[in-house]
């Protein structure tokens, strides 16, 4: 957990419980797992074929799911405790699963791979994408 700061998570790392920053991103590499949650209130995350066994969420920032990623709980993006003109990226990536619910409670940009495969979303119309990564995002 951090307040003012970022957590990076290097390669195969097996973390017992929760990410979690207040302010600062989130980044994760290849067959990490995540027992728990993974949350920043205000602050970017990205994830890069890491397991995640409990939901991913924030308050404000973009959201990067990419490389066969796997979500077992919700993806909540949630109201920023702010007014904030700017619209956060989503971003699901090539082979992502989400098996929970998307939940959009703030304006986003959804984009999504057609290899990727969701659970129900909620309050955001994808787009899709093809290719590895959203061009210009």
């Amino acid at each position: 957990t951090s307040v003012n700061g970022s957590l990076v998570v290097g390669s195969g790392a097996r973390i017992g419980g929760s990410l979690g920053t207040v302010n600062g991103s989130i980044r994760g590499a290849g067959g990490t797992i995540i027992d728990g949650d993974v949350g920043t209130v205000n602050g970017p995350i990205e994830l890069r074929g890491v397991t995640v066994r409990g939901q991913v969420g924030n308050h404000a920032g973009d959201v990067r799911l990419l490389d066969g990623t796997l979500v077992e709980g919700d993806l909540v993006l949630a109201e920023p405790d702010h007014t904030s003109k700017r619209s956060d990226a989503v971003v699901i990536g090539v082979g992502v699963q989400v098996r929970g619910v998307l939940r959009a409670a703030r304006p986003v940009r959804l984009f999504v791979h057609p290899s990727a495969r969701l659970g129900r979303i909620e309050g955001v119309t994808a787009v899709a994408f093809e290719g590895t990564d959203v061009a210009g995002d």
